[in-house]
């Protein structure tokens, strides 16, 4: 990866990609839609998932049906490509996925922001003091059925 794109350090990489599942990761300051790059990216049946997708700043980003999502350079965006038969998943489980990384997310946010009240609200908006914070959107791959991005 050419490194005028790379947002994270070498060695902040290899953290990612020893400290958790994470087998792949790609980092870029700017894209357009992290979910984008990662639905493209399913396609390439030798890739080692879970693969991470992070920008620093998203220019098209989007949420459920088809709103757009708005980040500030700076901003934490990122995008998990899945392996549904890696990692065992069946795709009846996709509704609790959501909701079950929406919990994760909210949780960490208390952990290192215990600054307020953070609500999840049904299927996957976090919010804290009212305002939206974080968004889940999960997406199938229409090529691979079994890579997922979430």
């Amino acid at each position: 990866m050419n490194e005028e794109t790379n947002a994270f350090s070498a060695s902040d990489i290899e953290s990612i990609k020893s400290e958790s599942f994470v087998r792949t990761v790609e980092s870029y300051r700017e894209l357009a839609s992290t979910n984008d790059l990662a639905l493209q990216r399913a396609t390439i049946e030798a890739l080692d998932t879970p693969l991470l997708v992070i920008a620093e700043r998203q220019t098209a980003g989007r949420g459920r049906g088809g709103n757009q999502w708005w980040s500030a350079p700076g901003a934490l965006t990122f995008s998990l490509l899945i392996d549904r038969e890696t990692l065992d998943l069946r795709e009846a489980s996709d509704p609790r996925l959501s909701l079950t990384t929406g919990l994760a997310v909210s949780d960490a946010l208390v952990d290192i922001l215990p600054i307020g009240d953070f609500q999840l609200k049904w299927p996957n908006d976090i919010y804290l003091e009212s305002r939206k914070v974080a968004g889940i959107l999960l997406e199938r791959s229409s090529t691979t059925p079994n890579r997922l991005v979430v």
